[in-house]
């Protein structure tokens, strides 16, 4: 947390969400086919599921609120606009005369 101002900013989950869109961007820029881009998201909710699930213990790595959630939307939004609206630039096609 840093606080700016007398608030608290949750400088973790705002950073967590750039470095999966970075990670999702990265796929994109490389030209990773949809099989690649479908895996990650799978890859991407399979650990976010299991981190979700309370230990036997009791404990979870992401907590069931507002931080928790907004990691977790915010994380799943970015991959998926990154994935989808960002295509990667083709070169233009040479013109012979």
């Amino acid at each position: 947390m840093a606080v700016a101002g007398g608030t608290r900013w949750p400088v973790g989950v705002a950073v967590s969400v750039a470095l999966t869109g970075c990670a999702a961007g990265l796929l994109r820029g490389i030209g990773v086919p949809f099989l690649g881009d479908a895996a990650m998201v799978a890859g991407w909710l399979t650990v976010v599921v299991l981190a979700s699930l309370p230990t036997s213990e009791g404990d979870r790595l992401i907590v069931q609120d507002g931080r928790g959630t907004a990691w977790m939307l915010g994380g799943f939004t970015a991959l998926v606009a990154v994935l989808v609206l960002a295509r990667p630039r083709r070169p233009a096609s040479r013109v012979e005369p």
